[in-house]
């Protein structure tokens, strides 16, 4: 009888002996915002091996949904930073992008202006030089002149009013397609705009992700200190009360995560808006 309470004994500590030297592991290699120490995870090792079957199994379980709260961290925690960068990166490009909106069309609608008044310069020159003389022919009092001058204008003024108004035309197009760019730009910037909104969000979002780190960080010092004493139920009672807390963590960065990803939404509105050509 005594031999085989005995070999369940030898047998309990080989399975506690299992769990230990699972729970002296790396409790975990990433970024998590509470991870053990090499000396907790020593002292949280020894707890559990001197703590009855019940206890060890519940630590056990507490220690791994912790433990796989980190992994979930980790995991959310690149996939955050990883949209991040990519929208503060699309942002940017979009931002510049807007500067070029029909920069093609207008720059070729500038230089066809620029050969319009070139072609038309020599003609309007001679016109205006004309006019000129008239004026100086009539403060001479030579009507005679006067009236030569003014026959050569009155030729040319059907053609350089053709000329004006070809011109005119030229900078309207230009104008109604500069008008169009900003118009353009002005839509696609308030779409951006949106992105303030979601921004007070997210910094909400840190700003709750940052209490919860800080009262996890917290309650991590009072159950290392609940491990090294060894007390099973205090170290029990504090992981529950982590695991909660971590819990709202996940939330708040869970929430961060959403907003990023209202963030996408928004540039690829904004990106639909640029004209195709």
């Amino acid at each position: 009888m005594v031999n085989r309470r005995k070999g369940k004994t030898i047998g309990y500590r080989i399975v506690l002996s299992l769990i230990v030297l699972l729970l002296g592991m790396p409790v975990h290699a990433g970024a998590s915002s509470v991870a053990l120490t090499a000396a907790a995870q020593t002292a949280w090792g020894k707890l559990v091996s001197f703590a009855d079957a019940s206890q060890a199994a519940k630590l056990t379980a507490q220690m791994n949904s912790l433990r796989s709260w980190q992994s979930q961290e980790d995991a959310l925690d690149a996939k955050l930073e990883a949209l991040h960068y990519s929208n503060e990166e699309t942002l940017t490009v979009t931002k510049n992008r807007i500067k070029t909106i029909r920069a093609t069309q207008i720059a070729a609608l500038e230089a066809k202006l620029k050969k319009t008044e070139a072609t038309y310069k020599p003609l309007l020159d001679q016109y205006s030089l004309l006019t000129k003389q008239i004026s100086a022919a009539n403060a001479v009092g030579s009507k005679t002149l006067k009236k030569l001058l003014q026959m050569q204008a009155d030729l040319l003024k059907p053609v350089v009013a053709l000329a004006k108004a070809d011109i005119k035309a030229r900078k309207e197009e230009l104008q109604a397609e500069k008008t169009a760019a900003s118009k353009t730009a002005a839509s696609i910037r308030a779409t951006l705009k949106e992105i303030d909104t979601v921004k007070v969000q997210i910094r909400a979002a840190k700003s709750g992700a940052q209490s919860s780190k800080t009262a996890l960080n917290s309650l991590l010092k009072t159950f290392n200190a609940s491990v090294k004493k060894p007390d099973a139920q205090a170290s029990s009672s504090t992981l529950a009360s982590m695991l909660t807390l971590y819990s709202k963590l996940m939330d708040y960065k869970q929430k961060n995560y959403t907003c990023e990803q209202k963030i996408t939404s928004i540039l690829t509105k904004a990106k639909l808006q640029f004209p195709s050509a």
